[in-house]
């Protein structure tokens, strides 16, 4: 069950606070983009379009980080 704190946060605050954690002083960058940028937004419907910039690869498999940090952040919106 989620807690109040997660609930209460706004998806882009969530997706920032879980890059952070994740990928600590190797995050250059994070773009938010698509409907939540342009007012089409619909929350239970709409996804958030993002991408993550890193400083640096660091043996990372991208498509194992992609479909974590989807789960992890499944039911954002």
């Amino acid at each position: 069950m989620k807690n109040l704190e997660t609930i209460m946060q706004s998806p882009e605050k969530r997706i920032v606070k879980e890059c952070l954690e994740r990928y600590n002083g190797n995050l250059a960058g994070i773009l938010i983009f698509g409907s939540y940028n342009t007012g089409q937004y619909v929350p239970e419907l709409s996804d958030i379009d993002t991408i993550m910039l890193l400083n640096e690869k660091r043996d990372l498999d991208f498509k194992k980080e992609q479909d974590e940090l989807r789960d992890k952040l499944k039911g954002l919106n």
